[in-house]
């Protein structure tokens, strides 16, 4: 099993999905300073994962502007109205039915009054 500290330098990349680092529980129950270092880290917007002993991932401890974005992001797919306008709207760009700039879109609201 690698060492915490082993883990703590190898940076994940991508987005996230991926932990800033990987603690165990047995860690931070023998290291309860390594806590308050995990709360720091999701405290500068990075996730922390929590795993057993044997690597089995347990849960993410995760910054709470991204928890408020994904409960944003639940609200939304469970409005079948706004998922609806949602592809459509993706469908309206892929034919290249859009306007860009502040501009365009004035000029396209004054068009609509």
């Amino acid at each position: 099993m690698a060492s915490l500290a082993g883990r703590l330098a190898r940076s994940y990349s991508g987005g996230v999905a991926e932990p800033a680092y990987e603690v165990s529980i047995q860690e931070l129950a023998e290291s309860p300073h390594l806590l308050d270092k995990a709360l720091r880290s999701v405290a500068r917007g990075r996730t922390v994962r929590l795993v057993t002993g044997a690597q089995e991932p347990v849960a993410d401890i995760i910054p709470d502007s991204l928890l408020q974005e994904l409960e944003e992001t639940i609200e939304v797919l469970a409005d079948s109205e706004a998922v609806q306008a949602l592809i459509e709207a993706r469908e309206a760009a892929a034919r290249g039915d859009v306007v860009r700039g502040v501009d365009a879109v004035r000029a396209l609201l004054d068009e609509r009054q």
